[in-house]
C-alpha cells in the first residue's frame, strides 16, 4: 500500500487530507446512539466516557488486546480479530475515545487519556492477568506507554508500523516538503497506485462513516497535536531493558511511517523479533493478513 494509507496517522499529509474529508462529509450526528452500535459489540462506562468494544474466543484463552491507530477505528483489525480467536486466544478490540462508537468527550486527547482508557477497560472486563498488547501506528505508541507505566499488566508487545521516538524529529520545513511530495503522489492517476487503493477501499469506506459523528474530527486533530510531545524514548527504553517479548511488523512500502524507523525500535529494544512485509504499506496485517497472521500465531504460541 502506498497512497490511501497516508490518511491514517498524524503527519501533515494525514491532517490535511482528513480535514478535506471532514469538510466534504459535514458531520451530522451528535452521538453514537444505540441503534448505530453493531450487535456484536458492547459498551463500558468508564471515567471519561463510554468505550465500545468487542470480544471473541474462549474465556480461558490468553488475552490479546488490539489498539488501533489515529484514524481508522477497531475495524482495522477485521482480518486479525476472529483469526486469532479461532486459534484459541481471547481477542479484544475497542475504539479509542473520539473514534468509532466510543464517546467523544470535550477534552484534550492526550496519551494519558488513552493509557487510562486501556487500564479502565481491562478493569471493567475483570482482566487481572498480563495481556498481549497489539498496537498499530499510534496504537503501537500507546502500547509502549502503557507497558512503561504498567509493566506487570503486559505479557508481550506486538507492534505494527508503530510511532517511534524519532518519528517527529524532523523540522517543520522538512514536514512541509513531505506533505507536498505525498500529496502529489496521492493525486497521481498512476494505475498501479489505483490498484493498491482498491485493496483497502472497503475498509476506508467504513472508516469514513465515523466522520458523520460530531466530535470525531476535533479528536483526531487534538491527538495529533498532543502526541507529538510524548516521551516515547523512555517507554522504549523500559521495554528494551526488560525480558519482555516484542514482535515488530512493518510494511516495506509504508509511506506514513517509513520502514527506516524500524532501526530505532531494533536499537532501543534489542530482543525484538522483526518481520518486514514485502509489498505492504502502513497496515500490513490487513493487506497481507494470511502472512502476518501466521507470524502472529508463531510469536504468541512461543509465549505459552
Amino acid at each position: 500500500m502506498k497512497n490511501l494509507l497516508r490518511l491514517l496517522l498524524f503527519s501533515a499529509t494525514a491532517l490535511l487530507v482528513i480535514s478535506l474529508i471532514v469538510w466534504i462529509s459535514k458531520p451530522t450526528i451528535d452521538t453514537a446512539i444505540p441503534e448505530h452500535i453493531p450487535a456484536a459489540g458492547r459498551t463500558a462506562k468508564l471515567t471519561v466516557g463510554t468505550t465500545y468494544y468487542e470480544t471473541a474466543g474462549p474465556d480461558y484463552g490468553e488475552i490479546v488486546l488490539m489498539i488501533h491507530g489515529s484514524f481508522v477505528p477497531n475495524i482495522v483489525y477485521d482480518n486479525t480479530f476472529a483469526a486469532l480467536a479461532d486459534s484459541g486466544l481471547r481477542t479484544i478490540r475497542y475504539d479509542l475515545y473520539g473514534r468509532g462508537f466510543s464517546s467523544r468527550p470535550r477534552v484534550d486527547y492526550t496519551p494519558e487519556l488513552y493509557i487510562e482508557q486501556i487500564g479502565e477497560l481491562l478493569d471493567h472486563l475483570r482482566v487481572t492477568e498480563p495481556v498481549h498488547l497489539m498496537g498499530l501506528s499510534m496504537g503501537g505508541a500507546l502500547a509502549m506507554l502503557f507497558n512503561h507505566q504498567h509493566p506487570k499488566r503486559v505479557r508481550s508487545l506486538i507492534l505494527i508500523d508503530p510511532v517511534t521516538p524519532t518519528f517527529f524529529s524532523d523540522n517543520q520545513q522538512q514536514r512541509i516538503n513531505r506533505l507536498k511530495e505525498r500529496l502529489g503522489r496521492l493525486l497521481s492517476s498512476d494505475t498501479e497506485q489505483a490498484s493498491h487503493i482498491e485493496r483497502v477501499r472497503p475498509l476506508m469506506q467504513k472508516a469514513r462513516e465515523q466522520l458523520r459523528y460530531k466530535g470525531v474530527p476535533p479528536a483526531v486533530f487534538s491527538a495529533a497535536r498532543h502526541f507529538q510531545s510524548m516521551d516515547l524514548e523512555s517507554a522504549y527504553w523500559t521495554a528494551g531493558n526488560s525480558a519482555l517479548p516484542v514482535l515488530l511488523i512493518w510494511g516495506q512500502e509504508d509511506e506514513v511511517i517509513p520502514i527506516s524507523e524500524s532501526a530505532t525500535v531494533l536499537e532501543l529494544i534489542p530482543q525484538t523479533q522483526f518481520h518486514a512485509i514485502e509489498g505492504a504499506g502502513h497496515m500490513p496485517h490487513y493487506e497481507e493478513a494470511d502472512i502476518v497472521n501466521g507470524i502472529f500465531y508463531g510469536f504468541l504460541r512461543s509465549q505459552r
